[in-house]
């Protein structure tokens, strides 16, 4: 046999729970660097890929891949299973970082190459990146 006990918001409001005083903490957002720390600030992370490049150069994800010299069959494959642009960076980056045979090697190195190649041309967005990780890399250390 079951039971059910019900109790009111205003009853469960009311119970005593004691919770920490936080009143004494200074929550206050970390630097930009601090806050996509890489795990090994030498490999690039996902999310920082996903967060500074495809979503500054979205319709550039053929051009970034074709640079990072993933085959223009995969490519293709990629347009054809994912039709936004972000699901395709993420692909792109997925396929490269599991080292796709023929890519370059899954470094910071490897890709401020492809951005600042005349067919991607984003050598701004290449040396911002590239100042962020050199923050974070020297901050570990």
């Amino acid at each position: 046999m079951m039971c059910c006990i019900f109790i009111s918001v205003s009853d469960y409001l009311q119970t005593s729970i004691s919770l920490p005083d936080v009143s004494r903490f200074n929550f206050v957002r970390p630097p930009l660097q601090q806050r996509y720390r890489l795990s090994d600030p030498t490999l690039p992370s996902l999310s920082l890929l996903m967060n500074y490049i495809a979503v500054e150069i979205p319709a550039k994800w053929r051009a970034v891949g074709t640079q990072l010299n993933l085959s223009i069959g995969r490519l293709d494959q990629i347009e054809h299973d994912h039709h936004r642009a972000d699901r395709c960076f993420s692909e792109v980056f997925s396929l490269w970082e599991r080292q796709s045979e023929g890519a370059t090697p899954y470094e910071w190195s490897s890709l401020f190459e492809a951005l600042r190649s005349p067919q991607v041309s984003e050598n701004k967005l290449a040396n911002d990146i590239e100042l962020m990780v050199s923050a974070t890399t020297s901050n570990t250390r």
